[in-house]
């Protein structure tokens, strides 16, 4: 039996086994290459209200009615964008404490400076993690949240 060869002399599986390496090494490079994929965003069957999504994963508005709500909410963002993103809306609660909590380049939650029930806030993104949560503990009330790209 006789194996087939490059020019060089060299098993044709050799070959094959390059090409599958370099194959694989560009689809993890676009993989990782900063386009946001948003996976860490609630699907919509998962929200207690209802999000119109914008261009991308970060963008959008979100109108919810809470019932003693407990527990958090991923309403908007994603990973790998550099752009600004304005964030503003209003938070109003008859019981339990409602908050709108971000990420910025870290895992730590924090809250967003709310006055008077609105909030109004501008994030440069720098390609590291963003993300908008609504979180409740045994929260009754409204939220509308506006997410855009400036």
């Amino acid at each position: 039996m006789t194996l087939a060869t490059d020019r060089a002399g060299h098993p044709a599986l050799h070959v094959i086994r390059r090409l599958v390496i370099f194959i694989t090494a560009l689809l993890a490079l676009s993989a990782l290459s900063g386009c946001s994929t948003g996976l860490g965003v609630s699907r919509q069957d998962d929200l207690v209200g209802t999000r119109s999504d914008g261009a991308d994963s970060y963008s959008g508005r979100y109108m919810a009615s809470y019932h003693g709500f407990t527990g958090t909410e991923t309403l908007f963002g994603g990973t790998g964008k550099h752009t600004t993103i304005h964030v503003t809306g209003r938070v109003s609660g008859t019981q339990g404490t409602g908050t709108i909590l971000v990420t910025d380049g870290s895992d730590m939650k924090r809250p967003l400076p709310i006055h008077r029930g609105a909030f109004d806030q501008t994030y440069a993104l720098d390609g590291s993690s963003f993300y908008i949560y609504a979180s409740g503990d045994h929260f009754t009330g409204s939220l509308t949240l506006i997410s855009k790209e400036e």
